[in-house]
């Protein structure tokens, strides 16, 4: 399955998706708050492997649309990790991955 035209999403598909109310996954929460844990994204792309390739995406309904950088919807786990001085062990990790997305 591809996302990557995907910027919004509705309830279900953000459920079947399993991202928050905010429209991040997990991955995307790790490589904007902890890029420099190697490990911990490493362990979350081994969990859900298309994660990799997923854009953070506008939630539907919600107040937490004013609390969202506009500049995350639709960038990738990559650019989020790059927009937070990840280190190069992590950017590798995500380029292996999901070549694609450069």
């Amino acid at each position: 399955t591809t996302y990557k035209k995907q910027r919004t999403c509705t309830p279900s598909t953000c459920a079947e998706r399993n991202v928050n109310k905010k429209g991040y996954l997990r991955l995307h929460v790790i490589c904007r708050e902890w890029p420099d844990n190697v490990e911990l994204v490493r362990m979350m792309i081994k969990s859900n492997p298309e994660g990799v390739s997923m854009p953070v995406v506008n939630p539907p309904e919600s107040e937490t649309k004013q609390e969202m950088s506009c500049s995350d919807i639709g960038s990738y786990p990559l650019h989020l990790a790059l927009r937070n001085k990840a280190p190069l062990a992590t950017i590798k990790l995500l380029v292996e991955y999901a070549p694609a997305v450069l």
